[in-house]
């Protein structure tokens, strides 16, 4: 885990942000983990190669909110990243 992972994993708050792999998400979830979220992107397509997500420590699920166990796995990793506090439904 690089220094900068670590340090979004003890930031005290945690984000998800859903479609967050491009576009509108992608830019939210950037600005969440600026602002010191330790940030989880749920989307169906995620982007395994986004430099600027493993540079912040963005981590990123595959995840159809239409289905109620990939939700639940996206709450479940971000509160084990730290408290929940946000929760951006871009999909």
């Amino acid at each position: 885990m690089n220094s900068q992972k670590s340090n979004r994993a003890s930031s005290g708050w945690s984000a998800i942000v859903t479609g967050g792999a491009s576009g509108i998400g992608r830019a939210t979830a950037l600005r969440l983990a600026r602002e010191g979220a330790a940030v989880v992107v749920g989307d169906l397509h995620p982007n395994a190669s986004d430099k600027a997500f493993e540079t912040l420590g963005i981590e990123q699920l595959a995840c159809d909110v239409r289905r109620e166990p990939d939700v639940v796995r996206l709450v479940a990793a971000a509160a084990a990243r730290a408290p929940l506090r946000v929760v951006v439904n871009n999909a």
